[in-house]
C-alpha cells in the first residue's frame, strides 16, 4: 500500500525527518510531503521532525493502518 503524507507544522520548518514505523525513515532534508510504500500490512506509528534554523518539533505519532491485499 502507498500513503502519501502531508505535513502541517507551523513555523516555516525548512527540512523534515520522518520515521514510518516500519524501519523506514526518510533521507536527510527529505520532502515535506513524502509518499511511502508499506509491504507488509500491519499499524504503524508514524513520526515527523520538522526543523527550521531556531527549532526542532517532533509531532506525537499518528497510526497509519495497511490493510490486508
Amino acid at each position: 500500500l502507498t500513503v502519501s503524507f502531508l505535513d502541517q507544522s507551523t513555523g516555516d520548518p525548512t527540512s523534515w525527518s520522518w520515521d514510518f514505523g516500519d524501519a523506514s525513515v526518510s533521507a536527510d532534508n527529505a520532502m515535506q510531503n513524502p509518499v511511502h510504500t508499506y509491504a507488509v500490512a500491519g499499524t504503524y506509528t508514524v513520526t515527523l521532525t520538522a526543523m527550521n534554523d531556531s527549532s526542532t518539533d517532533t509531532s506525537p505519532g499518528q497510526l497509519v493502518t495497511v490493510p490486508l491485499p
